[in-house]
């Protein structure tokens, strides 16, 4: 008997934790993506380094509270210079961008690559996907 009544009031228990959470969820934080290169396009991914000038470790993906943010895409070496430009010796380049975040929305942030142009050799593309 003593057993039962362990079980019954285990279950009622979870019941009233799982409603307790359905009626305050927790805000949903947005995606961030570093978005798989396209080649056709001259479209290449980014890793980001930093947000708001925190250093972190190179990632692809980062999964956000809403809100705006200053975020750090690292350039790969190949994409800095043009091609008509380019030395032997390339470096990656750490980029600075602002982004607003909403709730449960997903970012997709990639790099294009302007092949002709000495002055902006590249681009960062952001799509909101939802």
């Amino acid at each position: 008997m003593k057993h039962r009544i362990a079980i019954v009031t285990g279950i009622v228990l979870v019941a009233v934790f799982q409603f307790a959470l359905a009626a305050n969820p927790a805000p949903a934080k947005a995606r961030v993506l570093g978005y798989p290169a396209n080649q056709v396009q001259n479209l290449f991914q980014i890793q980001f380094t930093a947000i708001d000038g925190e250093d972190i470790v190179p990632r692809k993906r980062l999964n956000l509270d809403p809100g705006t943010y200053t975020l750090t895409a690292r350039i790969p070496a190949e994409y800095t210079e043009a091609k008509v430009g380019q030395s032997k010796r390339k470096w990656t380049e750490d980029v600075d961008f602002e982004l607003t975040l909403e709730e449960g929305h997903i970012y997709r942030v990639r790099g294009k690559w302007n092949r002709s142009d000495l002055e902006t050799p590249y681009e960062l593309v952001i799509e909101e996907v939802r």
